[in-house]
């Protein structure tokens, strides 16, 4: 038999180990990927790229703006939207620095990091399906980690 918790973790690894392979020199520096967070009221399913290094972080809002049709296919897919519906936890109050202040899409580089999260409940490990849920959510991340990496 196999405990929740190693379930849990081989979901988890499952899903990271699809993440994409395009940018094996971006991967090799820093790459996001998946996490959980299992904490009395505060359970999360999450993944994206947090406290990215300046340079790094520039490159990921360039490649917002130079793939933005790309991008927005991505975030703005509604099922994306209904589990992600913040993108980053903090963002600069106006376009950042280098970056056209005519950009027409600004809450996409505006994001000190490129992080998601949804909320889970406390419950949600004794639930029939749980392990499905979370599969379900860390493939509709799948392809923003994939662009982000």
């Amino acid at each position: 038999d196999v405990s929740e918790e190693e379930a849990l973790r081989a979901a988890v690894t499952v899903a990271a180990a699809t993440a994409s392979d395009a940018n094996e020199t971006a991967r090799a520096i820093l790459a996001c990927g998946e996490q959980r967070g299992i904490e009395p009221e505060a359970c999360m399913l999450a993944g994206g790229a947090y406290c990215l290094p300046t340079d790094i972080l520039r490159a990921v809002r360039q490649s917002v703006v130079d793939e933005i049709d790309e991008f927005r296919s991505i975030v703005e897919e509604p099922e994306f939207r209904r589990l992600f519906p913040t993108l980053g936890m903090d963002r600069v109050k106006t376009v950042p620095k280098g970056f056209p202040r005519d950009f027409p899409f600004p809450e996409y580089i505006r994001p000190k990091d490129y992080s998601l999260g949804t909320a889970i409940p406390d419950d949600f490990l004794r639930q029939a399906d749980w392990l499905q849920q979370t599969l379900h959510v860390f493939e509709v991340m799948k392809p923003f980690l994939d662009f982000i990496n």
